[in-house]
């Protein structure tokens, strides 16, 4: 159920290769359940900057009463490997 918003606007895709002919926006945003940390995860990503915005549903018992450190500590290894495979 992953969903891809460019500026807020959901954009429908066939294939991986689809992604790589979007035109340019101001954000994209990924959003769906994560295999990976089993809960739903919101990303976005702003163009020509360095923030990111990551949002987790309160779905898990990791998350339900994470301080900024432990939700560093539980994404942080998770947004650097998505950062890696964007180089790929």
């Amino acid at each position: 159920n992953l969903e891809i918003l460019i500026d807020n606007v959901k954009v429908d895709l066939s294939s991986k290769n689809d992604l790589l002919k979007l035109e340019e926006g101001g954000a994209m945003t990924i959003r769906g359940m994560s295999k990976i940390i089993r809960v739903p995860l919101m990303i976005t990503f702003f163009n020509q900057s360095d923030v990111v915005n990551v949002w987790v549903a309160c779905a898990s018992e990791e998350f339900k009463e994470a301080d900024y450190q432990n939700f560093n500590r539980s994404l942080g290894q998770y947004l650097d490997s998505m950062e890696l495979a964007m180089y790929r």
